[in-house]
């Protein structure tokens, strides 16, 4: 068994119970920090965090923490000058970073938050969050099998105190909730929720099928909060599928237009790469049958009345059942770039 030898230590002058081993240790690291003390205040005065100072002089981040406490620097957190108070302002671009973070960050314990997004596009969206909260620390850029990921990492105990009010914790894939009383009764926040939940974690993609362009959309989210969620959606012509522990809703063809006309129509927020694609599709001259007849049934629509069917069926070249049919809507049609769906 070791002797246990008490001393004081010639560096910080405190009463040091240890072995012989131990009580060197820790000499030869206030050693090296107070030798180095100097610097190490500059550093950390030039905006070097306490963990890359740590890296540099090859000393543990608790005793670069204990020297920056004991001269004064009392509130490391506000080392990454960022506005802790960011989650308390009940504006559009916290909704949707509240949205963005729900879906696609991390909380790490109570007094870190992160989130990464791959690629150029990416680091452009992480360099807007940055802006958003007043970050002016670190992005940390790491080589993954894909594209580069860029994250950034918020030490902040306010910040992760308000998003656990919202719900948003360590595990909150599986314990996220949704509670549409945060909003105020106000859609617009809503809105901007979940545009950030999908431009997180959501899809939205054109793919081809016998020839033709189909647009969807779909999210996924544990069971308690999609089923809590679904019914403030304003349009219930999707499709859901359930996984282990998430379920999935999916819009697709003439419902995902519908859907992503009402999600991005405010034009403030954060214009995401899925937002381009919706832009791109709507905005194509490529359009699918289901656009072209709304549009038809639009332009004709007053014919109805005093013709008869089989003379606008000739003309317009569709069947005489179509047109019946189309004497049976009651329905308005919208135009969204150059695609046509029914409301």
């Amino acid at each position: 068994m070791k002797a246990i030898i008490t001393e004081n230590c010639q560096y910080c002058n405190r009463i040091f119970k240890g072995s012989v081993g131990s009580n060197k240790k820790h000499e030869y690291i206030c050693q090296k920090l107070y030798q180095n003390k100097q610097d190490i205040l500059l550093d950390y005065e030039s905006k070097m965090s306490s963990t890359n100072i740590s890296k540099k002089y090859k000393i543990g981040v608790d005793g670069i923490r204990k020297l920056l406490k004991e001269n004064g620097y009392t509130n490391l957190d506000s080392r990454n000058t960022v506005d802790p108070n960011f989650f308390k302002k009940e504006t559009l671009e916290m909704f949707w970073l509240l949205g963005l973070v729900a879906s696609d960050g991390n909380i790490a314990n109570d007094k870190k938050w992160s989130i990464s997004q791959s690629g150029d596009l990416g680091m452009v969206l992480i360099k807007h969050i940055a802006s958003l909260i007043n970050y002016s620390n670190k992005i940390y850029t790491v080589a993954t099998k894909g594209e580069l990921a860029h994250s950034i990492v918020v030490s902040s105990t306010e910040m992760v105190k308000d998003l656990k009010k919202y719900q948003i914790s360590e595990r909150k894939t599986l314990t996220l909730k949704f509670d549409y009383s945060i909003f105020n009764n106000n859609e617009e926040k809503f809105k901007s929720f979940l545009r950030g939940y999908i431009d997180g974690d959501g899809c939205v993609s054109i793919a081809h099928q016998n020839k033709i362009r189909v647009f969807a959309v779909s999210f996924v989210g544990n069971h308690n909060f999609i089923n809590k969620l679904i019914p403030y959606l304003p349009y219930k012509d999707f499709s859901t599928s359930k996984l282990e522990n998430v379920t999935q809703i999916s819009y697709s063809g003439e419902s995902a237009v519908k859907f992503c006309d009402w999600l991005y129509s405010n034009n403030t927020l954060y214009k995401h790469y899925k937002y381009q694609k919706y832009l791109n599709y709507i905005n194509s001259n490529d359009q699918v049958r289901w656009s072209m007849y709304n549009k038809l049934y639009k332009e004709n629509k007053h014919r109805l009345l005093n013709e008869k069917p089989w003379h606008i069926s000739k003309d317009l070249g569709v069947s005489c059942d179509m047109i019946i049919r189309w004497k049976q809507r009651t329905d308005s049609i919208i135009k969204v770039g150059n695609y046509y769906y029914s409301k």
